[in-house]
């Protein structure tokens, strides 16, 4: 899977200080000739004293891309 854009970037804060939430669209493809598929994502982060120190994510795909198990090791 190769990013080939990422736009609609939204950072949100939380009512917790530590916690920034970051909001995501990208375009992706699974290989030479591959059409392009729609992938948005959250990233969490928790921020203590200028530092990372818990990252979370989670994208998901649409319906429209290739299966996961038809899309070359990453």
């Amino acid at each position: 899977m190769r990013l080939e854009e990422i736009h609609d970037v939204v950072v949100l804060g939380a009512a917790d200080p530590e916690v920034v939430i970051g909001q995501w669209a990208a375009t992706a493809t699974s290989g030479p000739g591959a059409e392009p598929a729609a992938i948005t994502g959250l990233l969490i982060l928790r921020v203590r004293d200028g530092l990372i120190v818990q990252p979370s994510t989670t994208w998901t795909r649409s319906a429209r891309a290739t299966p996961w198990d038809a899309c070359p090791p990453c």
